[in-house]
C-alpha cells in the first residue's frame, strides 16, 4: 500500500503545475479543493462538471490566492471553471462557440514564450464534439506556440484493458475483442493531425466493474513536460490528473509581501495620546494654506508611523478554520482506501472506500456548520463582527484577485512594475486630450448668448453664493462617518486613523477647512492622485482594458465635502439643477429615472403617441470636461468671485503618479476633467451639463454619462426625422 504522504511529491519539483478534476459538482467540494490547491501549490486548476449558475457568486467558490474564470451551464450538468494563481499573466482566450463548454486562455510568463491552456468538457451523448471544434480548432494553432488541454473527454482511450492511442492514425482492429468505437477513431485522427499527445496513461474513472480513461491531458509540446499522472483523491468519481510544465529563469513560486502597517503597538488611546501632544498650532492664523496643510500633515504623520510603522509581511494561505487535523487524517484515510481498492476491486475494498468517502463529506459539513454557528452565536450584538464572519460563509460580492499586470509595447510583453507603471501614466496623460481632439467644435448657439438667456429668470445672481465658516461640530460628524477602511492617498493617512483620532483631529481639520474658504485656495498636498489600475475587460496586456482607480488623501475629501454640501444646498434652494437629473442627487437614483422613463412611455401609448429614443453613454465624460467652460457656467449661476476662486484653484494644477505592486511612475499632468474618485467631481459634472439639459426638442433624461433623449409624436416618420 502506497504512503499516503507521498501523493504529493510530484509537486515538489520545480515547474508549472497544471491540474484537472472532474469534481461532479464544485460548491460541495470546494473546502476539499482548498486543501488540495494548497498542498499542491498548482498553478493552473481545470476543473469539469462544475454544476454551477449565476446564482452563485464567484467568493463562494474563491481559493485564496487564485483568480477564478467560470462558464456554467446549470446547476444540474456540466460546466466549467479554471482557478489560475494570482501572480501569473493571463488573457482569455474567446475560441470556440456554445456548443463545447469550454475555458481557454494565453499565459504570459517573463523569458518565455506564451502559451495556450484550455480546460474542456465533453458530455458523453455530444457525439458531434470534434466536428463542433475542428474549425475552431484549425484557427487556433496556427496563432498559438505551445498547447495544453486538460479535460473530460469522456472518450475511453483505456480500452479492452489496453491504451490504444499510442499509435493514433489509422488504428487497427484486433482481432477477437470487441471492436474500438468510432467516436474514438475520430478522436485518435483529431490527435494526429493536430500533434496533439496525450500524457495520461492510467485509468482516471474506476469503478468495481471497470476502469475507464477518459480524463485527459493534451499537447503539442510533450517535450516541455517533466511529469504526469493520475493522482488517488477520492473526491469525486473522477481522478485527479496534472502535469508539471518545465519552466526556466522565471521567479514564479515565490513568497508573495506587502507593504503594510504593523499595529502591534497600536491603540486608539494610545493614538490620541500622542496626538494631544502633537503641537498643532492655530491654523485659521496661517495666511498660506500650503503651509498650514503641510505643518498638520506632517506632524500627523509622524505619529502614525511612530506606532504604527510600515513593514513587509508574508501573504499566507492558510487552511480554513474548520478544516482541522481530524478532516485532514480523514481524507488520508480515504485516499488509501481508494488506492487499496484499485489494486483489489473485491466488494470489501469497494465498501470501505465509499463509507470513508460519505464520512469525510460529512465530517467538513459537519465541522463547517458548527463553526459557523458558534462564531455567529459568538458575534450576536457585534454587527462588525458578525458581519466579517458573514463574508467568511461566502455572502460577499468582492471581486476575484487581481492578476499581475503585464503590457504590450510593440512586439515585446513587459512585466517590470516601474516600466508599466510609467506606460499606465503616459497613456491615462494623453487620454483626455486625444479625445478631445476628437470632439467637434462646440455650436455658437452654446456660447455666452445662449447661457444668459438660459439662466435669466432661474433665480440665481451674480455674486449670490459664498461660502461660510463651518463648525467643529460639523467637522466631528464628518470625521466619525468616515470608513475607517477607505484606503489611504499619497500621504498614507487611512480611514482608521482619522476616525479613531477624530476627537483630536477635529479642532486643526475645521481650522483647516475655513483658512481654505478664507484664502479661496486648496492645498496643493491635496491635488496629488495615486492611481491603481484596475482591469476591466479584453486583452491584459492592453493600457485601454485597465480602469485607473484615483485615491486621494482622506483629508482633502473634508474638505471637499464642506465645499460639497454648501454647493449643493445652494442649488437645490434656487432650484438650479436641471429637473431631469437622477445622478448624484439625494432621493435620486437609476430606479427613479427608470420609472420615469417608463411612465413617459406609458402616457404616450395612453396618448396614441409613438415613442423614440437614443441611447447614449459618454467616453471618459468626467474625464474631458473643460475648466474655462465649466467656470463660466458657474459665473451663471451665481458663483462669488471667492467661490469661483475656490474652484479654479481646486481645479488647476492637478497631477497624479501609477502606483504597482508599491512601484510608482513619474509625475503626470491632469488638464482637463473634474477628479476623479473626489467628493465635488459628480457635483461639478452636474453643472457642467445643466444647460445642455433644456437645449433639445426632447426629453433628455439624465443619470451620469449615460443619458436617454425621449421623442414623442403621432407621426413614427417624424421621430425618425428627430432621431
Amino acid at each position: 500500500m502506497p504512503n499516503i504522504s507521498n501523493i504529493w511529491d510530484p509537486f515538489d519539483h520545480r515547474g508549472l503545475h497544471l491540474l484537472h478534476l472532474n469534481v461532479n459538482s464544485l460548491l460541495n467540494k470546494i473546502d476539499e479543493l482548498r486543501y488540495i490547491s494548497k498542498v499542491s501549490n498548482a498553478a493552473v486548476i481545470g476543473i469539469t462538471e462544475t454544476k454551477l449558475d449565476n446564482s452563485l457568486n464567484d467568493s463562494e467558490i474563491s481559493i485564496a490566492g487564485y483568480k477564478v474564470i467560470r462558464n456554467d451551464r446549470n446547476r444540474h450538468g456540466g460546466g466549467v471553471a479554471c482557478y489560475i494563481k494570482e501572480n501569473i499573466c493571463f488573457n482569455i482566450k474567446d475560441i470556440f462557440s456554445n456548443k463545447v463548454e469550454n475555458i481557454f486562455f494565453d499565459v504570459l510568463l517573463q523569458n518565455t514564450k506564451p502559451f495556450t491552456i484550455g480546460i474542456f468538457y465533453r458530455p458523453p451523448n455530444h457525439m458531434d464534439f470534434l466536428k463542433d471544434i475542428l474549425e475552431d480548432f484549425s484557427k487556433l494553432l496556427p496563432e498559438t506556440n505551445d498547447l495544453f488541454i486538460l479535460g473530460d473527454m469522456n472518450i475511453n482511450i483505456f480500452h479492452n484493458n489496453r491504451m490504444i492511442l499510442e499509435n493514433t492514425k489509422n488504428v487497427p482492429t484486433v482481432p477477437n475483442t470487441t471492436p474500438i468505437p468510432s467516436i474514438f477513431k475520430q478522436y485518435a485522427d483529431f490527435c494526429s493531425d493536430f500533434s496533439l499527445k496525450q500524457l495520461i496513461k492510467s485509468p482516471t474513472r474506476i469503478s468495481r466493474t471497470s476502469s475507464s480513461l477518459i480524463d485527459h491531458i493534451l499537447t503539442n509540446a510533450h517535450e516541455k513536460i517533466s511529469n504526469s499522472g493520475v493522482i488517488d483523491v477520492g473526491l469525486s468519481d473522477h481522478q485527479l490528473i496534472f502535469c508539471t510544465r518545465k519552466i526556466t529563469r522565471t521567479k514564479f513560486n515565490m513568497h508573495k509581501y506587502i507593504n503594510c502597517r504593523t499595529y502591534k503597538n497600536y491603540t486608539p488611546d494610545i493614538f490620541l495620546h500622542e496626538l494631544s501632544n502633537a503641537g498643532f498650532l492655530n491654523y485659521e492664523n496661517f495666511d498660506d494654506i500650503d503651509l498650514a496643510y503641510s505643518d498638520f500633515s506632517d506632524k500627523l504623520i509622524a505619529i502614525i508611523n511612530k506606532i504604527a510603522p510600515f513593514g513587509k509581511n508574508r501573504i499566507k494561505n492558510n487552511s480554513e478554520e474548520w478544516f482541522d487535523r481530524e478532516v485532514f487524517q480523514a481524507i488520508q484515510l480515504r485516499n488509501k482506501l481508494l488506492s487499496k481498492f484499485k489494486k483489489n476491486k473485491s466488494n470489501l475494498n469497494e465498501r470501505l472506500y465509499k463509507e470513508s468517502k460519505s464520512i469525510v463529506q460529512d465530517l467538513i459539513m459537519n465541522k463547517k456548520k458548527t463553526f459557523f454557528e458558534n462564531k455567529l452565536n459568538e458575534n450576536i450584538g457585534k454587527p462588525k463582527d458578525l458581519w466579517k464572519t458573514l463574508k467568511d460563509l461566502g455572502l460577499k460580492m468582492k471581486n476575484n484577485p487581481a492578476t499581475s499586470i503585464c503590457l504590450k509595447t510593440g512586439d515585446t510583453i513587459t512585466f517590470d512594475a516601474k516600466e508599466n507603471a510609467e506606460n499606465f501614466k503616459e497613456f491615462y496623460s494623453k487620454l483626455a486630450e486625444s479625445l478631445l481632439e476628437k470632439l467637434p467644435p462646440a455650436p455658437k448657439r452654446y456660447g455666452k448668448e445662449y447661457l444668459t438667456n438660459f439662466y435669466k429668470g432661474s433665480n440665481s445672481e451674480t455674486n449670490n453664493f459664498k461660502f461660510s465658516k463651518v463648525s467643529q461640530k460639523d467637522i466631528l460628524i464628518l470625521l466619525n462617518n468616515i470608513d475607517s477602511t477607505k484606503a489611504a492617498g499619497i500621504d498614507n493617512i487611512s480611514g482608521k486613523f482619522i476616525k479613531d483620532g477624530a476627537q483630536a483631529l477635529v479642532l486643526p481639520i475645521t481650522q483647516i477647512c475655513n483658512l481654505s474658504i478664507k484664502l479661496s485656495s486648496f492645498p496643493k498636498y491635496c491635488k496629488v492622485a495615486k492611481v491603481i489600475p484596475i482591469f476591466k475587460k479584453g486583452s491584459k496586456t492592453d493600457t485601454k482594458n485597465y480602469r485607473p482607480i484615483s485615491l486621494l488623501p482622506l483629508i482633502s475629501k473634508i474638505i471637499e465635502k464642506v465645499i460639497h454640501d454648501q454647493t449643493q444646498h445652494y442649488l437645490s434652494e434656487k432650484n438650479l439643477l436641471y429637473k431631469y437629473q437622477s445622478g448624484f442627487r439625494s432621493s435620486y437614483s437609476t430606479d427613479s429615472c427608470l420609472s420615469f422613463l417608463s411612465d413617459t412611455i406609458a402616457k404616450g401609448f395612453d396618448s396614441g403617441l409613438y415613442t423614440g429614443m437614443i441611447l447614449i453613454d459618454l467616453q471618459k465624460a468626467f474625464d474631458t470636461i473643460d475648466h474655462e467652460i465649466l467656470i463660466e457656467k458657474m459665473k451663471f449661476l451665481g458663483f462669488s468671485k471667492n467661490v469661483l476662486k475656490w474652484f479654479q484653484c481646486y481645479l488647476s494644477n492637478r497631477i497624479f503618479f501609477v502606483s504597482i505592486n508599491d512601484c510608482i511612475s513619474n509625475i503626470g499632468n491632469v488638464t482637463c476633467g473634474v477628479p476623479q474618485g473626489s467628493i465635488l467631481g459628480p457635483l461639478l459634472f452636474l453643472l457642467y451639463v445643466n444647460d445642455m439639459s433644456e437645449s433639445v426638442d426632447s426629453k433628455l433624461l439624465l443619470y451620469a454619462d449615460d443619458s436617454c433623449l425621449v421623442f414623442q409624436d403621432r407621426d413614427p416618420k417624424v421621430i425618425e426625422r428627430q432621431i
